[in-house]
């Protein structure tokens, strides 16, 4: 790149000096007959202007208005690459009338942008045809030194297929020397593949055959081997008749290009590959309107059934398929995204397949530098499996808060995580009073066998507790409470914490003592009673 920005400072001051140094007005202008270019001191001369008085107007401007149209036409109608004439009347500075005879030629650059190169010449007593004979010396002297000094490579080839003439950017590029660039035909330039000769001597054909030639993307090869990429644009030289007298290409080096196409296209496909293998699907999609997706990861099909380019080809497809349910909702939000930016939302989609899944859709709101919107991007994941768990945990959790045992759970230091309908309605506590507490200090216990630390010993190595235990109420008031503890583990075996399961056993408690009264009341009174009573022992009523 630096070097291509010294040729052009090269280049740039050699085009001054050489038009500073003839004795013409020469201007550049563009398609629109603005002064572009003009050299100083012949235009000071000739019509008493600076180029910084001209730069940026018309040229038109400054020719006599019977003169204007004449001028127009001419720079209309003027073939590319060929020089026309004719004969204008300029405005000096103090207003007279200058005769001049006005040389233009047209020319195309290869992005198409058109510019007309023109001098100016004050018709004295000197006969036309030594002025014709001068100006075209200078002009030829002229464009000889642009054609050698440009940048870019240009080849001139005959008919057949000879190179004739080449600039010093051509000898650069390939690293040929003259005597051997001179004894080669065009063919020889291009690498041998599909990119190189084969495409080369078709569009050479082609060409032939009136079709234009521009920007075409070839490969040559350097006299060392190496492959070079180059942009290919090609004009011709004609004679009175039409005939095709030169072919004229003008050839840019655009390997450093394409090396930074063919990375971007690696970092793409490795894009593409983390977007489509993860289990969300990626997209982009219109802000307004219907929402039609513009793009969506190759996974899509994987999820729904459809491809991205059934999306793309069909953009009402994504909102048809929303649940009748749910689509004024999901309308709704995407129509005030422009207040967040940003949205997250739930919904069902329809499958290919005709079943109904809920998706899970992250939307991000791409606006420009005046906060227009442009696009949406996001990700679209099916979340049918979340959904479910949900309900299950909704439907366990409902069954955990209607049985009539207290169900607590706590991680592996026994801190409170949850406490159900029942715990609280057998101690005495709300669930927002005891969650992250010690469950010691909120129903401390009377061990029938062991204590607190037996109890927990046996729960963390065994897994499991079961035994009778006395605990309190939060009034103080004793329970008889059959409890049952169990280990929970996670998948990798890890103990995550313990639930217990704790049952209200003080009225049985209570009729089982009754019970036991009563039968030693009565065996009292039978041994008590005297002889007689042997029938009665018999029977064994005890």
């Amino acid at each position: 790149m630096v070097e291509i920005r010294e040729k052009l400072r090269i280049f740039e001051e050699s085009f001054e000096l050489i038009t500073e140094s003839i004795d013409e007005p020469l201007f550049i202008i563009n398609q629109d007959y603005l002064v572009e270019y003009a050299n100083y001191l012949p235009l000071l001369k000739l019509l008493g202007y600076s180029n910084k008085e001209l730069a940026g107007k018309s040229l038109l401007d400054y020719i006599s208005e019977e003169d204007r149209k004449i001028a127009s036409y001419t720079l209309k109608n003027c073939p590319e690459n060929r020089t026309d004439t004719t004969r204008l009347k300029f405005k000096h500075k103090q207003g007279i009338m200058k005769m001049c005879e006005f040389y233009v030629q047209k020319t195309v650059t290869y992005n198409k942008t058109v510019n007309f190169t023109i001098i100016l010449k004050e018709i004295t007593d000197v006969s036309e045809q030594e002025k014709k004979e001068q100006y075209l010396k200078a002009t030829g002297d002229l464009y000889q030194d642009l054609y050698e000094n440009a940048p870019i490579a240009y080849f001139s080839i005959g008919v057949d297929k000879v190179i004739r003439r080449f600039n010093k950017a051509a000898e650069d590029l390939l690293g040929y020397s003259k005597e051997e660039l001179l004894r080669m035909k065009f063919q020889g330039l291009y690498a041998k593949n599909d990119n190189g000769t084969s495409k080369a001597k078709r569009l050479f054909k082609e060409f032939l055959k009136g079709k234009i030639i521009h920007d075409e993307e070839l490969q040559m090869q350097k006299k060392n081997g190496e492959l070079v990429w180059i942009s290919l644009t090609v004009n011709s030289i004609l004679d009175k008749k039409g005939n095709i007298l030169e072919i004229r290409s003008m050839v840019v080096n655009i390997s450093r290009r394409k090396k930074a196409e063919h990375e971007l296209k690696k970092i793409e496909d490795k894009l593409e590959y983390l977007a489509s293998s993860g289990p969300a699907v990626i997209y982009t999609a219109k802000a307004t309107g219907d929402y039609g997706a513009t793009f969506l990861s190759k996974n899509v099909k994987n999820l729904t059934g459809y491809s991205a380019e059934d999306f793309i080809n069909n953009t009402e497809l994504w909102i048809n398929n929303v649940h009748p349910e749910d689509k004024d909702l999901v309308l709704l939000k995407l129509s005030s995204i422009s207040k967040t930016n940003s949205l997250g939302y739930e919904y069902r989609f329809k499958f290919k397949d005709g079943t109904y899944h809920w998706m899970r859709d992250e939307s991000k709101l791409i606006t420009d530098d005046h906060g227009n919107a442009i696009e949406l991007t996001g990700s679209w994941s099916d979340i049918t499996w979340v959904k479910r768990s949900e309900e299950k945990l909704k439907y366990q959790a409902k069954i955990v808060e209607n049985v009539s045992d207290a169900i607590i759970s706590t991680d592996v230091d026994f801190i409170i995580i949850t406490w159900n309908k029942a715990a609280e309605l057998i101690y005495g506590w709300k669930a927002e009073e005891v969650i992250g507490k010690n469950i010691s200090d909120i129903i401390p216990s009377i061990y029938k066998e062991g204590n607190v630390k037996t109890a927990r010993e046996k729960i963390l190595k065994g897994g499991f507790w079961k035994s009778e235990v006395i605990q309190y109420h939060k009034i103080g008031t004793p329970i008889e409470i059959l409890s049952s503890v169990s280990l929970i583990r996670d998948g990798n075996g890890i103990s995550i914490g313990v639930v217990a399961t704790n049952r209200d056993i003080t009225e049985r408690k209570k009729a089982e003592g009754k019970i036991k009264e009563s039968e030693k009341r009565l065996k009292a009174f039978i041994e008590a009673v005297p002889a007689g009573t042997a029938s009665i022992k018999a029977f064994n009523l005890l």
